[in-house]
């Protein structure tokens, strides 16, 4: 449903319409992302996704491309939108830390990037378009200062 109406409006690159619900509870299938008293936790040390045909943002891709194939459109594409390392991590941050020291450390958003890359490496190889969704930042869940110094010893300068 959601396709057929980007396609009736003409939009060049479509997507699922995942934004219908909540944009993290995609990401509970990393291993050491789950609940804790209902809430989005950090239960362990974040891993990466083992099965990652099986992840939903990747299934949810091929059946968009395999619809637009079935339909026999030309010319459209697809984009998967995924929720940044920053935003994942402070949301399930906020409902249990795991093995992490804080919600500054800096491992955790390094783990988080290690694990998504591949999901996006992956989105892309099939045939998709990537956006990066980091509402934190926008939302300052970091003071800018703090998060100057996360980007600077994460890059290695």
């Amino acid at each position: 449903m959601a396709v057929d109406l980007q396609l009736k409006y003409g939009i060049q690159v479509v997507t699922d319409g995942e934004q219908r619900g909540n944009i993290i509870d995609y990401f509970e299938q990393i291993p050491g992302l789950g609940r804790r008293f209902g809430r989005p936790a950090i239960i362990g040390k974040i891993k990466p996704v083992e099965d990652l045909d099986n992840f939903p943002k990747i299934s949810d891709c091929r059946k968009v491309l395999e619809y637009l194939e079935s339909l026999g459109v030309r010319g459209v594409e697809v984009k998967v939108t995924v929720t940044g390392p920053i935003t994942l991590g402070f949301t399930y941050g906020m409902g249990g830390l795991g093995p992490y020291s804080s919600i500054l450390d800096e491992r955790l958003y390094l783990d988080l990037a290690y694990v998504l890359n591949p999901l996006i490496e992956k989105a892309v190889k099939i045939g998709c378009y990537i956006q990066v969704d980091e509402p934190g930042l926008l939302a300052d869940f970091f003071h800018p200062e703090s998060l100057a110094v996360f980007l600077t010893n994460s890059s290695g300068a």
